[in-house]
């Protein structure tokens, strides 16, 4: 018997970004398909979240500060809306977030807000969450160096391969004669115990003189809960000197790296500044996917997931 999941309320620690989280989820649960600021701000005095919040303020301060954070969530949710282009399928007007696209089902941005909330395991056991949003970062990752239709190729990594090589040596010795460059993969003892080292795709735009020296992306997606800390823990020169024969490609691959959330600005600077990466969020990504497209049996995957999540939420 599949177990139901749960909503619940919106915690007032837990950011603005969360809170515009629950207003979409809620948004896609109701019947008339939308949620309002007074939803956000009901749930706070309700539920008594605001209270390790308020417990330095003034008794009167804690309904301005429930209101003080369903703005922060509203201003959130204007940044999606602009940053998700025709990607986002809500409307937000009139303190109210409104399902916009009547096959909402079939959004990857949908599909993403959900693996955030509910986690990768959400989804029946045979439509793969973490799988499917690195086929999706596969995807944004081509369109943004140009797309297929300017030569733009792919590679996806990421354990356990679907299309690949399932072992580690054959599947960087495919790649390395994809991309023509490294040489192959170097043999080292603990290569047989690798999976695939923090590299979840490969992106590059090729030339065509066929020679090297192209822009290469290394890609990594943290789908999960703990992705924080896995910013930082793709190294292109590490992994290059590592495994390949020539120990580096000519020119050194940057890192995209994919979350499924919406990053606060503080988490945003983490992973750029600090984590030296290009950040893909749930709005770049949804932005990238929105203009190129996704393959029908992708879409037709990510469709599933999402459903079956939303059939199981109760409130």
């Amino acid at each position: 018997m599949t177990t139901a999941l749960t909503l619940g309320a919106p915690i007032a620690s837990d950011g603005a970004e969360a809170h515009a989280d629950w207003l979409e989820i809620l948004a896609l649960l109701s019947a008339d398909r939308d949620s309002s600021y007074q939803d956000l701000v009901a749930e706070f005095r309700r539920s008594g979240t605001l209270d390790a919040v308020t417990e330095r303020l003034a008794p009167d301060r804690g309904s301005e500060k429930s209101q003080e954070l369903a703005d922060e969530a509203f201003s959130r949710l204007d940044v999606r809306s602009k940053s998700c282009g025709d990607g986002y399928p809500f409307k937000i007007a009139d303190q109210t977030v409104s399902v916009r696209d009547p096959n909402f089902i079939d959004s990857p941005y949908v599909f993403m807000l959900l693996l955030r909330h509910f986690g990768v395991k959400a989804g029946p056991r045979t439509v793969k969450g973490a799988g499917n949003f690195e086929e999706l970062a596969e995807v944004a990752a081509r369109h943004y160096l140009g797309g297929t239709a300017s030569g733009v190729r792919s590679f996806h990594f990421g354990f356990p391969r679907r299309t690949t090589p399932a072992g580690f040596e054959a599947a960087l010795n495919e790649l390395c004669e994809a991309v023509g460059e490294g040489g192959g993969s170097r043999s080292r003892p603990s290569r047989k115990d690798q999976k695939d080292a923090k590299l979840d795709l490969v992106a590059w735009r090729p030339f065509a003189d066929g020679r090297n020296g192209k822009v290469i992306a290394f890609g990594q997606c943290a789908a999960g809960d703990n992705w924080d800390g896995k910013a930082t823990e793709l190294s292109p020169m590490q992994f290059t000197g590592l495994w390949l024969l020539t120990s580096r490609f000519a020119f050194t691959p940057v890192v995209f790296f994919f979350v499924p959330g919406c990053l606060s600005d503080e988490e945003w600077d983490s992973v750029s500044f600090l984590g030296n990466t290009v950040p893909f969020d749930r709005c770049r990504v949804s932005a990238m996917l929105a203009d190129a497209g996704l393959p029908a049996d992708l879409q037709g995957r990510t469709k599933r997931w999402s459903k079956y999540v939303l059939e199981r939420i109760s409130r």
